[in-house]
C-alpha cells in the first residue's frame, strides 16, 4: 500500500513536470515564430538579430533547429530592436504595440530599420567604444551598426542644438572641416562640436560664444577619436 501511494506521489510529479515542460516549450516556440514573423513583415534580414546581439549566425541556426532557445534571454534587446512589448513576444498578448521610449521622448518614427539611442558614448580598453542605452528607435534610410541617436547635453552648442535634443550619428560618414561631429578625448565622454582638423590637432568650436575653442592634440597617451559626424537633430517639443 505505501509503495503504491509512493508511486502515485512520483507519477503525479512527473506528470506536472511533463505539462511544466511542454508549456515553456510552447511559449518558446510561440516567441522565435514571432520573431521571425515581425523580420518577415519590416523586411528586415534574419542576420540584422545576429549582427544586434553581436552573435554568430550559427546561433540562429540553432534557435530554428530547436537546439538551442537562447533567445529567452535575450528579450529585452530583442523586443527593442523590433518595437514591440516583451508580452507580445511571450504569447501573452496579441497587441504588440509598445510604449516606447522614443515616443515618450518625442523622436518621430521611421520606416526602415531599429537602431540604438544613447545617453552617452564614451572611449573603453583598446579602442572600444563604450555606450549608454537607452533604447531602440526607427529610423529613415539608417545603416544598421553604422547609425545611432545620442542624447545631446548642456548649452554649448546652442542655438543650433538644445540641452535634450538628439542627433543622428553616422559613423561611416567622413568628417570634414567645419562639420558637426561625436568627438572622444582620452576617454572622456563624447562631446557635440564643430571640428577642424590640422594633422593631429583638433579645434573643437562651441556655437554658443559663451564657451571658448578647444584645441587638442591626438597623442599615444591622449588618443583623439572622432565616433561619427552629426547628419540630423531632432528636437522634443514640450
Amino acid at each position: 500500500m505505501v509503495i503504491l501511494i509512493i508511486y502515485q506521489y512520483f507519477d503525479t510529479v512527473n506528470s506536472y513536470y511533463q505539462l511544466f515542460i511542454r508549456t515553456v516549450g510552447d511559449i518558446m516556440d510561440i516567441t522565435l515564430k514571432r520573431i521571425l514573423d515581425i523580420l518577415e513583415k519590416k523586411g528586415v534580414k534574419e542576420q540584422a538579430i545576429c549582427e544586434m546581439l553581436e552573435m554568430s549566425t550559427s546561433t540562429l541556426y540553432n534557435w530554428k533547429k530547436g537546439k538551442s532557445k537562447s533567445y529567452i534571454s535575450h528579450l529585452d534587446k530583442i523586443a527593442g530592436f523590433l518595437d514591440v512589448n516583451k508580452e507580445f513576444l511571450l504569447g501573452e498578448t496579441d497587441n504588440p504595440i509598445p510604449t516606447t521610449w522614443a515616443e515618450k521622448n518625442g523622436i518621430p518614427m521611421g520606416k526602415r530599420i531599429m537602431i540604438p539611442v544613447y545617453g552617452a558614448v564614451r572611449a573603453g580598453e583598446g579602442g572600444m567604444v563604450q555606450q549608454e542605452l537607452l533604447g531602440y528607435q526607427e529610423a529613415n534610410n539608417a545603416k544598421l551598426n553604422r547609425n545611432f541617436f545620442l542624447l545631446v547635453k548642456g548649452d554649448s552648442m546652442s542655438p543650433y542644438l538644445l540641452d535634450g535634443d538628439f542627433v543622428l550619428i553616422d559613423t561611416d560618414e567622413c568628417v570634414e572641416n567645419g562639420d558637426i561631429a561625436v568627438v572622444i578625448i582620452n576617454g572622456e565622454e563624447g562631446v557635440v562640436k564643430k571640428v577642424y582638423r590640422n594633422g593631429d590637432t583638433y579645434r573643437l568650436i562651441s556655437l554658443n560664444a559663451s564657451y571658448p575653442d578647444r584645441v587638442v592634440t591626438s597623442t599615444e597617451s591622449t588618443p583623439v577619436y572622432i565616433n561619427g559626424k552629426v547628419v540630423q537633430m531632432y528636437r522634443n517639443i514640450p
